[in-house]
């Protein structure tokens, strides 16, 4: 008989026999159990993500009231405003001939015209905006 231990020998269950070693490690996740978790996450992420966008989408069927002042009804003090901008050194404050003015104005119609359409009291926003502008150039 051969002397010493063997492979094929019994230990004694407690863990410390010669051919038991350390206790055999619990077995990992598979990949596929992994791929299945990580899936179901980004899947919510994205739902949460069109959740978010379409609660921050204004909804075509109400609209909300358009509570903001006219620029007449503006309780900014532009005029105010201008002035301290002309004062202050580090500013400039340019001002425009009439041509010049003319010329953008008619750049600018196509777009002024879709703003006018496609916001509530249009026009009489922008009316009372050219009322101010103009008031701001005749103090100039």
């Amino acid at each position: 008989m051969a002397r010493g231990w063997h492979p094929t020998w019994q230990d004694n269950n407690n863990g410390s026999g010669p051919n038991s070693g350390p206790p055999r490690r619990k077995r990992s996740f598979s990949g596929g159990y992994i791929f299945v978790l990580g899936l179901a996450v980004v899947v919510v992420l994205f739902m949460a993500a069109v959740g978010v966008i379409a609660a921050q989408t204004p909804s075509s069927r109400a609209t909300a009231p358009d509570n903001s002042p006219t620029p007449a009804e503006s309780p900014v003090p532009v005029k105010a405003m201008v002035e301290a901008a002309m004062k202050n050194p580090k500013k400039v404050v340019i001002n425009a001939d009439k041509a010049a003015l003319a010329a953008l104005e008619k750049k600018f119609k196509p777009f002024h015209d879709a703003w006018i359409r496609e916001n509530r009291d249009g026009q009489k926003k922008y009316d009372a905006l050219r009322r101010i502008l103009a008031e701001l150039r005749k103090g100039s």
